[in-house]
């Protein structure tokens, strides 16, 4: 099967070697290149110096960049990783189409608990080859949120508008999933982080779902005045939260891909995802239960 899983990454980072992963550089309009030398992915000014230190014993080659072709590369700030996936949508061949981040991947079905590199324990695309003999996508397990809907999470995190918005322009738009809308929003679990591995009809139907569904919905925000958030001064902290507030399409698309799934019903395996770094819990948590309690909305990941 003729597959491609793109890496979505903004900055240089470690990468599995494995043929089915591409590493592809997000937002790259107007940004410096990368480069990628063995399992590494470098920056412009690094390859240089690299080269220069040890008198071009590496071989260096430019990555994939979303600003070419086809493409919404500027709204990276705003789409996130959604840019790489309509860039890949738009200008690459494939039968099956996926993405993972630079630090989050599918975890390998035959994965050892005794290894200690994590990527060694990353799916590989023999493995996705016979997942996908069986099901229509590879999607990561479910988060649970156990105390919280996806809505509720979402409205106590970020902004509820975003969502009731959506819902709004899919029942106007897409109306053939506005059954679905209510049972995704009040679900207290669902596939998160934009992450999956799909065959072309699929990934066909859900761009053809999502993508009208997002441009609306930043034309309407933004009529609305409800975007986009500004620093309050010009602070590292202040800037780095109002570009966190901005990322406002990628999370909402997270839902809408649930939204997208109860309605298309695909044949799936669920997957652990694999972190390449680790996750501070304690922040995570501490952060989770003053947004549920005490109305403190989400100033940044984790």
């Amino acid at each position: 099967m003729d597959k491609k899983v793109l890496i979505a990454l903004h900055k240089p980072y470690r990468v599995p070697s494995d043929d089915m992963y591409i590493p592809l550089h997000v937002g790259a309009k107007e940004k410096p290149m990368f480069f990628r030398t063995g399992d590494s992915v470098v920056s412009e000014d690094e390859m240089y110096r690299t080269s220069d230190e040890d008198a071009g014993s590496d071989v260096f080659y430019p990555i994939a960049e979303d600003d070419v072709g086809d493409n919404i590369s500027e709204k990276n700030p705003y789409y996130c990783e959604l840019t790489g996936l309509y860039y890949a949508y738009k200008n690459w061949k494939y039968d099956a189409l996926g993405l993972v981040h630079y630090r989050r991947y599918f975890k390998s079905p035959n994965a050892s608990a005794m290894e200690r590199d994590v990527f060694k324990n990353i799916l590989t695309g023999e493995e996705a080859d016979d997942l996908l003999q069986a099901h229509d996508i590879i999607v990561p397990k479910r988060r649970n949120y156990y105390i919280e809907s996806l809505y509720t999470h979402y409205a106590h995190t970020h902004e509820k508008e975003h969502l009731l918005f959506a819902a709004r322009i899919i029942q106007e738009m897409k109306p053939a999933y506005y059954p679905y809308v209510s049972p995704a929003f009040n679900s207290r679990e669902g596939f998160m982080f934009n992450m999956f591995i799909m065959k072309k009809d699929l990934m066909d139907s859900y761009f053809d779902f999502m993508f009208p569904v997002l441009f609306e919905l930043e034309d309407r925000l933004t009529k609305a005045g409800l975007v986009y958030f500004m620093p309050e001064d010009d602070t590292h902290d202040a800037k780095k939260e109002a570009d966190f507030k901005n990322r406002m399409y990628g999370r909402v698309s997270e839902i809408l891909f649930n939204v997208w799934f109860l309605k298309e019903a695909p044949t799936f395996t669920e997957l652990p995802m694999l972190e390449t770094e680790k996750t501070n819990w304690i922040e995570k948590g501490t952060s989770f239960v003053n947004a549920k309690f005490f109305g403190q909305k989400y100033t940044g990941s984790f």
